[in-house]
């Protein structure tokens, strides 16, 4: 079972006239404020999930204050199993003026979970290209070199395997960035610079 959570009917009602949406056994479309519902989730303790994947944007290129936080992360660690991955999708650079938000954002996942890895979506010529890059977060610690073995091993996909190779294997610097917080979240001001350079 896969829970979607969307805070706009509209949009889920446009996914199914434009983009070939179909009713599914296997999909459950909540429409709700995702932060409100990793709230309730957790309160509620409405059981364990495998992956959890943020893609909330609140314009082209800000990701939504309330799930960059602090709170957001921890909220979804305690809904995942022991074996589960949170993937958050930013859109920044990795270095240079337009990579703020991306290492504000590693930074505040890397408080909560033991092992964080950011991978490009696209090549790019440099550090300081914006791009999309996807964090992802474990409860342990993983080599990333060996969960690609073992996933071939298993049968797993090569074109899915290959993604794997993306993996951002430099250092992420943020000394000069804070955590982010339900007090502290200048996510639209960090974003700024990535907008800008779209």
């Amino acid at each position: 079972m896969i829970d979607v959570v969307e805070i706009d009917p509209d949009t889920t009602e446009a996914a199914k006239k434009f983009f070939g949406l179909k009713e599914s056994p296997r999909l459950n479309i909540i429409h709700d404020d995702a932060r409100m519902f990793l709230n309730s989730a957790v309160k509620n303790r409405k059981g364990a999930y495998d992956a959890i994947y943020n893609d909330a944007f609140s314009s082209a290129c800000a990701m939504s204050p309330t799930l960059s936080t602090l709170e957001a992360a921890e909220a979804a660690y305690g809904l995942l199993d022991d074996d589960g991955v949170y993937i958050v999708n930013t859109i920044s650079s990795f270095e240079g003026k337009k990579s703020a938000f991306f290492r504000a954002e590693y930074k505040t996942i890397s408080a909560v979970f033991g092992g964080v890895y950011a991978f490009y979506a696209k090549e790019g010529p440099g550090a300081d290209d914006v791009r999309n890059i996807m964090i992802v977060a474990t409860k342990d610690k993983k080599d990333i070199r060996e969960a690609k073995s073992a996933y071939l091993a298993n049968g797993g996909k090569k074109e899915i395997a290959a993604l794997m190779d993306n993996y951002w294997d430099r250092e992420v610097k943020t000394a000069d960035v804070k955590i982010l917080t339900d007090d502290y979240s200048p996510v639209a001001y960090y974003a700024a610079a990535a907008c800008d350079a779209m």
